[in-house]
């Protein structure tokens, strides 16, 4: 006699599509991480691509070889995007960049094979036009920034000596008056004090360490 089975326990035996939850009628059933799928359901997390041919995995999650490798494959030095293994790319010691981001930081052109170029800390490239004027405009702006040297006289180290010996800390109608008698500038009077003072002190710093 024919057995009649519960439709319950039918049911249960109908493997769960774990794309949609539904249960899987079709004829052909896919198989990913020990989980059952409808063909229509199993796609990209990412573009949503059907995958019909090959996937990858990562986690629950299954993605199309392109974005697999754009997620976790190599990461562009630049961009900081991942690279798919298909894609050309180039390479600065030990770094890869997409074809786009091998540019100049400064001027955006983008570097063929033969052009030079520098490879800064934070792994971004300047071309050599662009990083030796740079560094030509920093320079004269140091150069600018120089003050240039004050050649103190005999006559003007004694003025500043004897005000010392009245006061080592001069009040501002005082250093103006010095700057009035010797033809120095204020700042020059401020920093001949300054350094005065720091020389007394280790002076005195040193012959105590010599009692001792």
């Amino acid at each position: 006699a024919d057995r009649v089975f519960p439709v319950l326990f039918i049911a249960a035996a109908i493997p769960k599509c774990a794309g949609c939850g539904e249960h899987i009628y079709d004829r052909f059933i896919l198989k990913v991480l020990d989980r059952a799928w409808h063909s229509k359901c199993l796609t990209c997390s990412d573009c949503m691509a059907p995958l019909s041919d090959k996937c990858f995995s990562k986690g629950d999650n299954v993605y199309c070889k392109d974005d697999f490798f754009k997620r976790f494959g190599t990461k562009c030095a630049s961009c900081d995007k991942g690279i798919p293994p298909t894609e050309v790319v180039r390479r600065a010691q030990e770094n890869v960049y997409h074809l786009d981001c091998f540019a100049c930081l400064m001027c955006a052109r983008q570097l063929n094979t033969g052009d030079e170029f520098y490879l800064m800390e934070d792994r971004k490239l300047v071309c050599k036009t662009d990083y030796e004027a740079a560094k030509a405009r920093e320079y004269e702006m140091d150069s600018s920034n120089k003050r240039p040297r004050t050649t103190i006289t005999a006559k003007q180290l004694e003025a500043l000596k004897r005000a010392y010996n009245e006061s080592n800390k001069p009040a501002r109608h005082v250093r103006e008056q010095l700057s009035a008698e010797t033809g120095l500038d204020m700042r020059v009077v401020q920093v001949w004090f300054q350094n005065r003072r720091a020389k007394e002190k280790r002076l005195k710093k040193d012959a105590g360490r010599q009692r001792w």
